[in-house]
């Protein structure tokens, strides 16, 4: 009898195998050089990819700003449309560093995504899409203290903010 370990020689049993991000080798649309790109960049680590992945992202958002206030017929100046891209590009790029997230294994019991998939959060299919929802989000989300100035009077908001009436008598 030796001292071997029972099952030493078996493979490990991956549970959980982890997902390939989807890579194209000669990306023909902007969708495919995105997710070439997030692919680059999450799973090989390379930083120029995720220079790119931006610049790229950046690109694209201004087109789906340009088609969102198109469509509800509002003509806003370029720097606008520009801190609407800007905006949603940081809420979709900030999701890869968000808290892990939990989801349902396959046996029901509750796993971090970070163990299923490697990561916090990437796209699988379609990243212009996940652009599009993350412009519709930057136009139509609104801060607490967004809300806070556009329900309070604006002769309230100046003699909160300190500032003077005609009549005061002070120049």
């Amino acid at each position: 009898m030796g001292s071997r370990v029972r099952g030493a020689d078996q493979p490990e049993l991956e549970l959980f195998p982890r997902a390939r991000l989807p890579r194209f080798d000669n990306p023909a649309t902007d969708n495919e050089r995105l997710l070439t790109y997030q692919a680059r960049w999450l799973e090989d680590g390379d930083e120029g990819a995720r220079a790119s992945l931006w610049e790229l992202a950046l690109v694209v958002a201004t087109r789906c700003c340009r088609s969102v206030f198109w469509k509800r017929r509002l003509r806003p100046g370029r720097e606008v449309v520009e801190d609407c891209a800007m905006e949603a590009v940081l809420y979709l790029m900030g999701r890869y560093s968000s808290p892990v997230t939990y989801t349902r294994a396959q046996d029901g019991r509750q796993v971090r995504f970070r163990d299923v998939y490697g990561w916090n959060y990437c796209v699988m299919r379609d990243y212009v899409s996940a652009l599009a929802q993350a412009v519709r989000h930057a136009v139509d989300y609104r801060t607490k203290a967004d809300r806070l100035v556009e329900f309070v009077p604006a002769e309230a908001f100046d003699l909160i903010t300190g500032g003077w009436y005609e009549n005061d008598g002070v120049p």
